[in-house]
C-alpha cells in the first residue's frame, strides 16, 4: 500500500488550511490590441469563420495569441512566420472577401509592431514574485505540458534550483512548495489547484483583460489559536478580490476569454494515414485517439477484450500479493479504465505491434505456426463469410447453427486478430459448425486454449519485466517530463515508454488494425482547430 509520510501530510493540511491566494494582472498594450483586433475579426465574420479560408487563417493567428497568453516568452516569439503568412493571405482575403481585408490588415499591422519587441510581461511578473530574502522554493504551473520546453528553452532566466515548472498531474502528490505560480486564469485548471492546493502562497498571474472570477472557498476549519491569522486573510482576500470589479471596465464587447485551443482530432486522424502503411483488407477496429504527453498521439482499440499495460503511481489499495510497494504500479487493465492522467505503456522500439503477441508466439514454440493457422482460418473464413452473405445474415447463420450472442458487435469482435476466440463454448462451437470445421472442433478448442494460456503466461511476464524496470528507474523525470523509457532486455533489442495521456477524443473512429497502438509525433499548431 502506497503511504504518505507524516510529515508530508501536515504540510499538506499546511498548505490548504492556511494558503494566501493573489491575483496579478499582466498589462501589455499592444499585445492587448492584437488581442482585440482578432476577437473582433470573429465577430464580425459570424458563420463565416467556418469557411476552410478563415479556418486555417484562424489557426494560425489564434496559436501566437494562445502561446503568448499561456506562457511566459517574449510577445515577438514565432512571430516572423506567423507574420509572413497573414500578409500573403491579404491579396486572398481582397478577391474572395473584401468587406473584411480591413480586419486582416490591422491584425497584421500590429502583429508587425509586436515584431520589433521583446517584452515578456508575464516572466517580467514571474521574477518580481521570485524576490525574497528567505530561501524559498517556487513551481510555475503552465496549462498544458507541452508549453514546458518551450519555456525551458526560451525563459533562461527561470533555469534556477528554486523554481520548477510543472504540469497540473505534478500537483496531485504530497510535494509541497513555498509558492506556486499559476500563469493564466483559474479556469484553465482542475478545481483541486486552487481547492486544495500545494503551497502556502498561490499566485494567479494573467494578461489583464482575460476575466477570473474564481473566489476562495474553506477547505479546513482553523483552530482557536490561529483565529487572528483566519481574520486577516478574509481581509486581505476581501481586499484583493473587491478589486476584480475594476476589470470589467477593461473587458471588451467582444469576448476575449476564451482563448484556450481546441483539439482538432481530425487532423490528427488523418496525420496517421499518411504515416503507417495503407492496407484496404485489414479488419477496421473500433478505436480512439489519445494525445500523449512528449508529443505524441495514438489510436487504440475499444472493444470490450482490449486491455492495455499502465502504471498506475495512484493506487493506494492493499495488495497483499505483493512484497513491494512498487509491484502494483504496473497493471493490465480494461481500457475503459483509462484516463487522462494515465501512464499508458506502449512498444516504441523493436516493431509496433502488441508485445504480449510478440512474447506469446515465443511461449507457442515449437507449434506457433500451426496453432496460429489454425486461428487464422477459423476467422478468415468468418470473414469471408459475412463479406459474401453480410454480418446481418451472418448472424442468423449463427444462432442457427447454435449460437448464444451472435450479434453485429460481437461478430466483429470474434472476427478481430485482437480476440483469442468467443467467451462462450456455444458460440464458438457454432462458429466451426459455420464454417465447415465442426469435425476438427476438438483441435481448434485445444489451439485456442493453448493460445489463451500463452497470452496470460505472456501479460504476467511483460509485467514482472516492468517491475523490475519501475523498481530501479527514478519516476522523477516521468512526472515531470509525461513519458519515460523502460528497457526490456529479453525484447530483442525493443522497449516500453510510459506516457501520460493528456487528452482522449471523443470520437470512436473505424481504424485498421495496424494502426492500433502506433504512437506517432502529434504536436503543432495544425492539431488545434480555429
Amino acid at each position: 500500500m502506497k503511504t504518505t509520510s507524516l510529515d508530508a501530510a501536515n504540510n499538506l493540511y499546511i498548505c490548504m488550511g492556511y494558503n494566501m491566494v493573489y491575483k496579478h494582472k499582466v498589462s501589455h498594450e499592444y499585445f492587448r490590441a492584437f488581442h482585440f483586433a482578432v476577437s473582433q475579426l470573429e465577430h464580425k465574420l459570424g458563420d463565416l469563420a467556418e469557411d476552410d479560408f478563415w479556418k486555417e487563417l484562424l489557426r494560425e493567428v489564434k496559436y501566437y495569441r494562445f502561446i503568448i497568453s499561456a506562457a511566459p516568452v517574449p510577445v515577438n516569439y514565432g512571430i516572423t512566420k506567423l507574420r509572413s503568412s497573414m500578409k500573403a493571405n491579404i491579396i486572398k482575403c481582397s478577391y474572395s472577401y473584401p468587406n473584411y481585408v480591413e480586419y486582416l490588415k490591422d491584425i497584421v499591422n500590429k502583429l508587425s509592431i509586436l515584431s520589433e519587441l521583446n517584452d515578456n510581461p508575464l516572466l517580467n511578473t514571474i521574477e518580481e514574485l521570485m524576490v525574497s530574502d528567505k530561501p524559498q522554493y517556487f513551481a510555475l504551473l503552465l496549462k498544458e505540458s507541452y508549453l514546458i520546453p518551450l519555456v525551458k528553452d526560451v525563459a533562461t532566466n527561470l533555469k534556477k534550483d528554486n523554481i520548477e515548472i510543472v504540469n497540473s498531474y505534478q500537483l496531485k502528490g504530497s510535494q509541497c512548495y513555498n509558492e506556486l505560480l499559476i500563469v493564466g486564469p483559474s479556469y484553465w485548471y482542475p478545481n483541486y489547484i486552487l481547492n486544495s492546493p500545494r503551497a502556502t502562497k498561490v499566485h494567479l498571474i494573467r494578461y489583464a483583460w482575460m476575466p477570473d472570477k474564481w473566489m476562495p472557498q474553506a477547505i479546513f476549519v482553523r483552530p482557536y489559536i490561529k483565529e487572528q491569522l483566519s481574520l486577516s486573510r478574509r481581509k486581505g482576500v476581501k481586499e484583493e478580490f473587491d478589486s476584480e470589479q475594476q476589470n470589467i471596465a477593461e473587458v471588451s464587447e467582444y469576448d476575449m476569454s476564451n482563448i484556450v485551443l481546441e483539439i482538432n482530432w481530425k487532423q490528427i486522424s488523418n496525420r496517421f494515414i499518411r504515416h503507417t502503411p495503407d492496407d484496404h483488407n485489414q479488419e477496421l477496429l473500433p478505436a480512439k485517439l489519445y494525445l500523449l504527453a512528449g508529443n505524441f498521439a495514438v489510436f487504440l482499440a475499444v472493444d470490450e477484450d482490449t486491455k492495455v499495460f499502465v502504471l498506475d503511481l495512484d493506487d493506494e489499495e492493499e495488495d497483499e500479493d505483493e512484497e513491494d510497494e512498487k509491484a502494483h504500479e504496473v497493471k493490465h487493465i480494461p481500457i475503459f479504465k483509462v484516463r487522462s492522467g494515465t501512464y499508458l505503456l506502449l512498444r516504441t522500439e523493436g516493431g509496433g505491434e502488441d508485445y504480449i503477441l510478440v512474447v506469446a508466439d515465443k511461449m507457442l514454440q515449437p507449434d506457433t505456426t500451426s496453432v496460429r493457422a489454425k486461428q487464422s482460418l477459423w476467422k478468415t473464413s468468418l470473414k469471408n463469410a459475412v463479406a459474401t452473405r453480410g454480418l446481418f445474415q451472418t448472424c442468423c447463420d449463427l444462432i442457427d447453427c447454435g449460437s448464444e450472442h451472435a450479434n453485429e458487435i460481437n461478430v466483429r469482435n470474434w472476427m478481430s486478430s485482437k480476440t483469442i476466440r468467443p467467451r462462450d463454448d456455444r458460440d464458438f462451437r457454432a462458429i466451426l459448425r459455420f464454417v465447415g470445421l465442426s469435425n476438427q472442433e476438438h483441435e481448434y478448442q485445444e489451439a485456442a486454449k493453448r493460445i489463451k494460456t500463452a497470452h496470460k503466461k505472456a501479460g504476467n511476464h511483460i509485467r514482472k519485466m516492468l517491475i523490475e524496470q519501475v523498481m530501479k528507474a527514478n519516476l522523477e523525470e516521468l512526472y515531470s517530463k509525461g513519458y519515460m523509457d523502460f528497457e526490456l532486455p529479453e525484447a530483442e533489442g525493443g522497449s516500453l515508454t510510459a506516457f501520460r495521456i493528456e487528452h482522449i477524443s471523443p470520437e470512436v473512429y473505424q481504424i485498421p488494425s495496424l494502426r492500433i497502438g502506433r504512437p506517432i509525433a502529434a504536436h503543432d499548431k495544425h492539431i488545434f482547430l480555429a
